[in-house]
Order: C-alpha cells, then structure tokens, then sequence
C-alpha cells in the first residue's frame, strides 16, 4: 500500500481520538479491510457510565500513575472499542489492519490478534508498553509496526 494511504488512514485514527474525553491521552484506532474504513474507535469509558476521566483528572503528571489505575478499571481502549462495535454491528475484521495513533498495550493487542487483525499501524510509542508485546505479535504472525518505520521502507 503507497505511504500517502497509511497516512490518510492514520489520520482517520487522530481524528477520531478528538472524540477522547482523556485528559491524558487521546486514542482512537481505525479498523481497515480490502482498503476501506469498516470500524473506528475512541478510548472513553461505556456509554451512559457517569464516570470520565476528567471528572477525576486534570492531566497533572504527578497523578499519572492513579490515572492509569483508573483507566484500568473505567476506560474502554479504542482498539477495543473499534473491535467491539465491529462485533455489535456484524462486522467481520479478519485479516485486517488496525491504525492506532498510539501504540496498543498488551492487553489490546491479545485482543486484536484473538479477533483475526492481521497488522497493526501506529504512530507514536506508548511508554508504559510491554516488552513482550514485539515477540507476541511475532507468535501470532500480527505485524505489529509504527508508521515511522513504514516510511522508513
């Protein structure tokens, strides 16, 4: 695929971390099959839960790690919820590429592989990933690549 279309489906994915109520960061992941848009997804927690992240958070640094436990138990990732409105609606992503303009945790990214999601596109590194996260991926023959790197080639 010419890089000029990875970049529009990247874009896709900034656009719709814009949705993201996160006062830390804002996500959002695209599912592409057969060159088309067939899902997308913000982190948030479900709808109608009265609990958000700014109703809690300001973004302070020093309060990252309470953050990230909140987020554990409240927030829906956006690759999860892109896989999960794909499965409400009926939508089969076998064999898919998810762009993500963060890099995925491990927890998402065990999820994206279960789902049949072929490759993985995202655009920056996320601190707190897994060092596993590479070899997994690489088990499960997901290609698991930033765009950087793709521009690289």
């Amino acid at each position: 695929m010419p890089q000029k279309r990875h970049q529009y489906f990247m874009d896709h994915a900034v656009l719709t971390s814009s949705a993201s109520k996160c006062t830390y960061f804002q996500v959002g992941a695209v599912i592409v099959k057969d060159d088309r848009i067939i899902s997308h997804g913000y982190n948030g927690t479900p709808s109608g839960f009265p609990e958000d992240c700014p109703d809690h958070f300001c973004g302070d640094p020093k309060e990252r790690e309470a953050h990230h436990l909140f987020s554990e138990n409240t927030t829906i990732h956006a690759e999860m919820n892109a896989l999960l409105w794909a499965a409400r609606t009926g939508i089969a992503v076998d064999g898919a590429t998810v762009y993500v303009n963060l890099q995925p945790c491990h927890n998402c990214i065990k999820a994206l592989v279960a789902a049949g999601i072929k490759k993985i596109i995202y655009k920056d590194s996320y601190d707190k990933s897994n060092p596993y996260s590479k070899e997994f991926c690489e088990k499960a023959g997901l290609i698991l690549v930033s765009l950087d790197q793709l521009e690289a080639k």
